[in-house]
């Protein structure tokens, strides 16, 4: 695996200091100066003004807003992240043997879904696509202040596969001249709290303009967008990783002629899974019309069926609840998918099946929790996208 190294900017109290630092007009430079540098010198604040009578004149016309100029100024903004984010999937064109840097690192089924159904957003999601963008399109401008030289900005990459018609294409976020002398990539990620250390997808990404570029190093800027804080890893090429690379491309492409998801992998970290866009598709799959209930506290009523850590079933479990055991029966008579939530991990999944056949409870799935996320954050995503379908849930 690549050398990563860490350089931090600003703590919770933005005071902050670099763990590195470097010369003037390095990179390191940047991520090493305090917080405070970056932040505008404080302003004197006036008494407050008398709140004015009108903002506008009574007989003055507002175009296109008439008595409702913020619902106006909303939806432009709507239609206009909308328009943005077509823009950006048309310069992304699907074909099945061409892949993005930024995805090669994501879980290969991911991967796989977001050819065939590619992402839906919404206001929400687009609101953050949007910060993210601003965030992007600054940090160049904040390194020229700063007195770094940039070389380039949104520079195209295009890569091929050895012996295979696999393509990868991108764009690296900025090229700086470090001490002007050599050119370093800086891939840049707005995040909601800075990692530890890289994440290996964004190693995977860098790898890639590195190998391209003919580059010894590159960096991994990340920038919390809540608490403004910033932290830079230092990444070394290592033209080995490129067969990991193209291996993972390998293996989407290869399942994407086939119409066969590949096997989910284990999140390098649980937020993968839980922000994935394709969460239900892939731990459930199509479902009409779902009856969602939990094992443990609907069907046996908060009565424990696991032993000891929960990593046994009891062998003379409690009787389920009969009620919720006919509603079940009759949403399958109604041609509805009944789905079972377990709060055991996913190698209980089998025992929690077998234990529904034998006590003769009807079900459609058994949706267990990956086995390394926290039961609390799992639980209150299932819940989320279960109503998302319109799932009715029982208690």
């Amino acid at each position: 695996m690549a050398e990563a190294r860490r350089y931090g900017l600003g703590t919770g109290n933005g005071k902050g200091e670099a763990e590195r630092g470097g010369g003037r007009n390095s990179p390191s430079a940047f991520v090493s100066a305090p917080a405070s540098a970056l932040a505008p010198a404080p302003v004197p604040v006036p008494a407050p003004a008398p709140a004015p009578t009108s903002v506008f004149k009574r007989d003055a016309p507002i175009s296109n807003a008439g008595s409702k100029l913020h619902e106006w100024l909303r939806d432009a903004l709507v239609q206009g992240l909308l328009a943005k984010a077509k823009e950006e999937q048309e310069e992304h064109e699907r074909r099945p043997n061409k892949l993005w840097p930024s995805g090669i690192g994501r879980c290969l089924r991911a991967q796989y879904y977001s050819y065939f159904f590619p992402e839906e957003f919404d206001a929400n999601k687009l609101s953050i696509f949007a910060t993210g963008k601003a965030i992007h399109l600054y940090i160049p401008e904040i390194l020229r202040a700063g007195g770094v030289q940039v070389k380039g900005v949104e520079c195209k990459v295009s890569l091929r596969h050895p012996s295979r018609e696999i393509y990868i294409d991108g764009r690296v976020d900025i090229i700086l001249v470090n001490d002007g002398k050599e050119d370093v990539v800086v891939e840049v990620k707005s995040a909601r709290r800075l990692p530890r250390e890289p994440h290996r997808q964004h190693i995977l990404q860098l790898q890639c303009y590195l190998n391209y570029l003919k580059l010894k190093r590159g960096l991994i800027l990340y920038w919390d967008k809540s608490a403004g804080n910033i932290a830079a890893y230092e990444v070394a090429a290592d033209p080995s990783v490129m067969g990991e690379v193209w291996r993972r491309c390998e293996a989407v492409c290869d399942c994407i002629a086939r119409q066969e998801p590949p096997e989910r992998e284990g999140a390098e970290n649980e937020w993968e899974c839980l922000f994935c866009e394709h969460f239900f598709r892939c731990h459930i799959g199509e479902v009409n019309r779902p009856l969602a209930v939990w094992l443990e506290s609907g069907i046996y009523g908060g009565v424990p069926i696991w032993k000891g850590d929960g990593q046994d079933l009891d062998p003379h479990p409690p009787r389920p609840d009969q009620k919720i055991v006919e509603r079940m029966s009759r949403a399958l008579l109604e041609e509805r998918d009944v789905v079972v939530l377990t709060e055991a991990d996913e190698s209980r999944r089998k025992a929690a099946e077998s234990l529904l056949v034998y006590s003769g409870i009807p079900f459609t799935v058994v949706l267990a929790r990956p086995w390394r996320y926290d039961p609390c954050r799992w639980k209150e995503k299932v819940m989320t996208e279960l109503k998302k379908c319109g799932a009715e849930l029982l208690p």
